[in-house]
């Protein structure tokens, strides 16, 4: 599984395939059309002309000619109207026949425009997020490295919580990472009233919790990236529930419990330092007091990422397993 955003000219991009909103009759056209009508040169529209028209939400791919794209994949977006005529499953669908053509043609990385956030008005906010997650739950079941590329700093500000867990580049290369986990929260800090009685408020306690929620999500996303492995791998590994998978990686769910983290630490085949930093972004530490955390330091510290033998060591000492 691999998810980044980066900001840059997709036109520029190379990669298997970009991504370029498209016409139903196939024509090129809008400032982005123009552009990969210019650079790819006339044997891109040739071949757009012996193909049949498309409808909203379905794909077509050529060739990327001229372009340093091997593809081009020509997706039809929706027409924004008021958010209440079908346009989210239009772009859903938009996004899913664009990821399905790049899977049917054994590609491994795509990068997609802001699809319909242009001439069809589509609010960038609900775009990028229809976009995220119609991609997060396609590599929940596809290996396949997918880029959202974003051309304005505005879309960019606009939208920064949102992109916020997801690696961010900067340029044509993978090389300038602009967007920095934040730092971690390790305790609610409580605050004194005018008596120096010590409480906090129930917003402040929303705040922080929501808080810690957006540092392990952010912390997740990082080092599952890292691993370079996809999200199927992980959670099969480890014989986690796949909807839990979802929500988790989606950030839906409350911050997991200890025992979960440990099970994706052994999914991503995280060493030790990197399960430690994965659960300290939850608030949660391994001890040599527990014997959990003992056996998984001992089989961190040994290189082994062995989940089902974890199991049977705690299974062998009376324990449930994770």
């Amino acid at each position: 599984m691999s998810l980044y955003i980066v900001q840059a000219d997709i036109t520029t991009r190379q990669v298997d395939a970009i991504v370029c909103t498209a016409n139903k009759d196939l024509t090129l056209g809008g400032i982005m059309g123009n552009k990969v009508k210019e650079l790819a040169g006339p044997l891109l529209e040739k071949e757009l002309m012996q193909l049949h028209k498309i409808s909203v939400g379905e794909s077509v791919i050529t060739r990327g000619y001229n372009l340093k794209a091997k593809n081009v994949i020509h997706t039809v977006g929706p027409v924004f109207k008021d958010g209440l005529s079908g346009e989210p499953i239009l772009l859903k669908k938009a996004h899913l026949s664009a990821l399905q053509l790049a899977s049917e043609y054994n590609l491994e990385s795509i990068e997609f425009p802001l699809l319909s956030s242009g001439a069809y008005r589509y609010p960038h906010r609900m775009a990028i997020k229809v976009a995220l997650d119609t991609i997060n739950e396609y590599l929940l079941d596809h290996d396949l490295s997918v880029g959202i590329c974003i051309y304005s700093k505005k879309t960019l500000k606009e939208c920064e919580d949102l992109i916020k867990p997801y690696p961010f580049y900067k340029g044509e290369g993978f090389v300038d990472k602009v967007i920095k986990d934040d730092a971690f929260m390790n305790e609610v800090r409580y605050f004194a009233n005018d008596n120096n009685s010590m409480f906090i408020s129930q917003n402040q306690f929303n705040h922080y919790v929501a808080q810690s929620k957006n540092n392990f999500t952010s912390k997740f996303m990082h080092f599952l990236n890292k691993s370079n492995k996809s999200n199927k791998d992980v959670y099969k590994k480890v014989h986690m529930d796949r909807k839990l998978f979802s929500k988790i990686l989606k950030g839906e769910s409350k911050t997991p419990k200890k025992n979960t983290i440990i099970a994706l630490a052994f999914g991503m085949e995280l060493d030790l330092h990197d399960t430690e930093e994965l659960l300290h972004s939850a608030g949660y530490t391994l001890t040599n007091s527990i014997l959990l955390d003992i056996l998984v330091i001992h089989l961190l510290s040994e290189g082994s990422h062995d989940f089902d033998h974890l199991n049977n060591l705690l299974a062998g000492h009376g324990y449930a397993a994770l």
